[in-house]
C-alpha cells in the first residue's frame, strides 16, 4: 500500500515435515505525481507550461508532451507551443521515474482567436471634425477597449470618436483593438484634412 524497503518470508515445508526458510528483501519504488499548469493564451502567441511533477524520493527521468494538435510528441521539462488555430486543446503528460514508475496528468489550453482592427474614417476640410467609427470584430467573445493615436500626439479610448485637427494635411491614424481575453490587433489608416482656399 505504500513505497519502502520490505523483507518477504518464505518457509517451504516438505511432505516429510522438513523446513527451509528464504528471506529476500524488495523494494516498491514510489509513484511521481505528474502535474502542470498552463494559461490560456492568444494565437500567435506561445503556450509555456510549467511542469509541476514530482516524486519523493527520486527523480523524474522523462517527460512526454502530447499538445492535442497532432504535433510530435515533446520531451522538454517546461516546453512552449504555438497551435496553429484558435480552439480548446487537450494536453496529456506522461512522467517517468527514474526507477520507470509511470503517471499521467490531463489539462487543457484555450487558444484565444485575435481580432481583427477595423475602422473607417471621414475627410474634412480644415476647422472640422474628422469622424472615426470602430468596426473591429472578433471570432468569439467581444471588442471591449480601443486604443487610438491621431497622428499628431493625441489619443482617445472611445469606441467611435471625433478628433479636430491643427493644421490641414494627411494624419496616420492608429487603432489598437483589445478582445475580452486580453488579445490585440493594430491597424493604421490615413485621415485628411484639407486646405481652405482663400477667396
Amino acid at each position: 500500500n505504500s513505497d519502502g524497503l520490505y523483507t518477504v518470508v518464505l518457509i517451504a515445508q516438505s511432505d516429510s515435515n522438513c523446513l527451509d526458510t528464504a528471506t529476500k528483501q524488495i523494494t516498491i519504488y514510489p509513484v511521481p505525481v505528474a502535474a502542470f499548469s498552463v494559461s490560456n493564451i492568444c494565437i500567435y502567441d506561445s503556450a509555456l507550461f510549467a511542469n509541476l511533477s514530482s516524486v519523493t524520493p527520486g527523480s523524474i527521468a522523462t517527460h512526454s508532451w502530447d499538445f492535442g494538435d497532432s504535433s510530435p510528441v515533446s520531451n522538454g521539462v517546461n516546453p512552449a507551443h504555438d497551435y496553429p488555430t484558435p480552439g480548446m486543446y487537450a494536453v496529456k503528460l506522461v512522467v517517468i521515474s527514474h526507477n520507470n514508475c509511470t503517471d499521467t496528468a490531463m489539462g487543457g489550453v484555450y487558444v484565444n482567436p485575435q481580432p481583427v482592427a477595423d475602422f473607417t474614417n471621414d475627410s474634412v476640410c480644415f476647422g472640422n471634425f474628422n469622424s472615426f467609427s470602430d468596426l473591429s470584430t472578433v471570432r468569439a467573445g467581444q471588442i471591449i477597449g480601443w486604443s487610438w493615436n491621431f497622428g499628431d500626439a493625441s489619443t482617445g479610448t472611445l469606441q467611435n470618436t471625433t478628433h479636430s485637427y491643427a493644421s490641414a494635411q494627411s494624419f496616420t491614424v492608429t487603432l489598437i483593438a483589445a478582445s475580452d481575453s486580453g488579445c490585440t490587433d493594430t491597424i493604421q489608416k490615413i485621415a485628411m484634412v484639407y486646405p481652405l482656399p482663400t477667396a
